[in-house]
């Protein structure tokens, strides 16, 4: 796990650059517009119908008759509430999700690029990935993510479950996106099948390790560039390691 917090530090030194503080702001940025205008187009029929969906789910139905005989709960505004938590509910992970993506497929170049000119420059490119790789990568992720975050949904109302999913699936994404491209351009094929099929603790320890960043406010603006930055940190210099011990 040294790398993992190796990478951290050296990605808060790089963030710090005039022109990934600018940028780091883009991708969100656009996420946010992109969900929010689609959520603000739609939400009176999106409202209507998952209200519909709650009001003839028997989940839903007997779960609220258990609240109001236990505890004499007013349920005429219940639905109508919990129908607009649900969506909000679905509508930030997509904009997570999307903001990830845009920095994965279209910023990752310009962030290992400044990663590898001012701490790898020796480290030879052998040009192992493609943005066909990053790009199919980065939209079977976010599949995975979007499906396994509304199917874990009901597991939210166990106590605990509801930090401890979203951190794990956070995790998973992370690293799903960011490390291939962190690599892509330096590793071969060999070493770049290598370091994806294997180093499960490190990927994910650092996916999770970045998921927090979340759960604070602000700091989730910059999140996905600084993530690409510290998995650019830590592939390269894996990589790096691993050549090092192969020509001793």
């Amino acid at each position: 796990m040294n790398g993992v917090v190796l990478a951290l530090g050296r990605a808060l030194r790089s963030i710090m650059h005039p022109k990934l503080l600018l940028l780091s702001v883009f991708p969100t940025l656009v996420a946010s517009v992109l969900w929010g205008s689609l959520t603000l187009y739609f939400w009176s029929p999106l409202n209507a119908w998952v209200a519909d969906w709650l009001n003839n789910t028997t989940a839903v139905d007997a779960m609220l008759y258990l609240a109001r005989v236990l505890f004499q709960w007013e349920m005429a505004g219940v639905i109508p509430g919990l129908a607009r938590f649900l969506i909000l509910l679905t509508v930030l992970p997509l904009i997570q999700a999307t903001a990830l993506m845009i920095a994965a497929v279209f910023l990752m170049p310009v962030l290992v690029k400044h990663v590898a000119g001012r701490s790898y420059a020796e480290l030879e490119r052998r040009h192992g990935g493609s943005f066909f790789g990053s790009a199919w990568g980065a939209l079977v992720g976010a599949s995975v993510f979007m499906f396994l975050w509304m199917a874990t949904l009901p597991l939210w109302l166990v106590p605990g479950l509801a930090l401890l999913l979203p951190l794990a699936l956070s995790a998973y994404l992370n690293q799903r996106l960011f490390c291939y491209d962190a690599i892509a351009d330096h590793a071969d094929q060999d070493e770049l099948d290598a370091i994806l099929r294997g180093r499960r603790i490190g990927r994910f320890g650092l996916g999770a390790a970045l998921g927090v960043l979340h759960y604070v406010p602000l700091l989730g603006w910059f999140a996905p560039v600084y993530m690409g930055l510290a998995f650019a940190h830590w592939g390269l210099a894996l990589l790096a390691a691993q050549r090092k011990a192969l020509a001793a």
